[in-house]
């Protein structure tokens, strides 16, 4: 774990994780991740993207290599430098972070609508004395912008309304993800 031992080395002591299914990442993402990286507190923000996807291939029909590409062509082109992928799965953050990262602060940002689920991790962080803050990203949903929306638009091959809710990164990948729904 490479980028472990650079966050280990920084001398600031937060690191920011942004959890999440990215199917596609969407411009409401790209929102939470330019607002992540406004806080000059944070070492590093860590993406935290499980390895494999879920069986309901509706929810979740993109293989993870092909996520992890898009992922990292969006981190290429808006902020190189300022956010490292960890793929790790979900519910192994609390031990990713306990055994490689210790003695950090971590700042996890999400939505509204995972404010609460994630809340329910601090009292892990907080047994063996890590501190974890969870932050609700500004502002609300925005309608028409959801990965849900982005697969509809494959589905329909609607490559104007893709480009709509995905980040310009994504855009090159509009035919692969087509034939992933097929």
């Amino acid at each position: 774990l490479k980028e472990m031992e650079a966050v280990m080395n920084d001398n600031r002591s937060s690191i920011g994780l942004y959890v999440g299914r990215f199917q596609p990442l969407t411009k409401g993402h790209m929102g939470v991740l330019q607002q992540m990286t406004k806080e000059n507190k944070l070492s590093y923000i860590l993406l935290v993207k499980g390895p494999v996807s879920s069986l309901d291939k509706k929810k979740n029909p993109f293989p993870a290599e092909l996520q992890i590409e898009m992922i990292n062509a969006v981190i290429d082109k808006n902020f190189k430098g300022k956010i490292k992928l960890l793929v790790v799965p979900s519910a192994d953050i609390y031990k990713i972070t306990k055994e490689h990262i210790p003695g950090k602060k971590f700042v996890m940002y999400c939505g509204p609508d995972r404010e609460q689920q994630y809340k329910n991790f601090i009292r892990y962080f907080e047994a063996d004395g890590m501190s974890l803050e969870i932050n609700t990203a500004d502002g609300k949903r925005t309608p028409g912008i959801s990965g849900t929306d982005a697969r509809q638009a494959l589905i329909n091959n609607d490559i104007d309304r893709f480009k709509k809710i995905c980040p310009e990164a994504i855009w090159p990948f509009f035919d692969r993800l087509k034939e992933q729904l097929k």
